[in-house]
């Protein structure tokens, strides 16, 4: 991570601290209110959001994937020339990812429905929209990780 990194993010940090305790020091506190946020935000923009991390993100791991695996086997292809097509499974495991990212997606959203006003705010639908964001989230970097250990196995075996 570079310099731009750490200076925007450390910018937009301080930005936001300063901002916060402006309307704390100048009695607007209620203003930054992240309960009056989650509860005006609507449950399927969480869904939505969740569902476009989960494309975009697998399909980003799958690319970053398919650069490093295309890096090793065109610096082993130079070294081992026999190697070079035993390496192409390497790539379709990428390729998995992003297909499993896209049909998650399609899943997911196939679940999203309207629910009535009257039972929007129940027991059973009261924390539906975080935990399913995060849930999409996790599943995300747990088959990232599960395909990276397949991609390093098939790696040494390939040697």
């Amino acid at each position: 991570m570079g310099y731009k990194t750490y200076t925007s993010f450390g910018l937009t940090t301080f930005l936001v601290i300063i901002v916060a305790l402006y309307l704390l020091f100048t009695d607007s506190g209620e203003a930054f209110d992240v309960g009056r946020f989650l509860e005006e935000t609507s449950p399927f923009v969480w869904g939505s959001l969740g569902i476009g991390l989960c494309i975009g993100l697998s399909v980003l791991g799958a690319g970053w994937g398919i650069f490093l695996t295309g890096a090793s086997i065109l610096g082993g292809g130079v070294r081992t020339p026999r190697i070079s097509t035993k390496n192409l499974i390497s790539i379709i495991f990428c390729e998995v990812v992003a297909i499993y990212g896209v049909i998650m997606g399609i899943v997911y959203s196939s679940k999203l429905q309207t629910v009535p006003e009257a039972q929007l705010y129940t027991r059973d639908n009261y924390f539906t929209g975080t935990p399913f964001l995060l849930r999409i989230f996790i599943e995300c970097h747990l088959s990232s990780y599960r395909i990276c250990a397949i991609l390093w196995w098939a790696y040494r075996w390939m040697l």
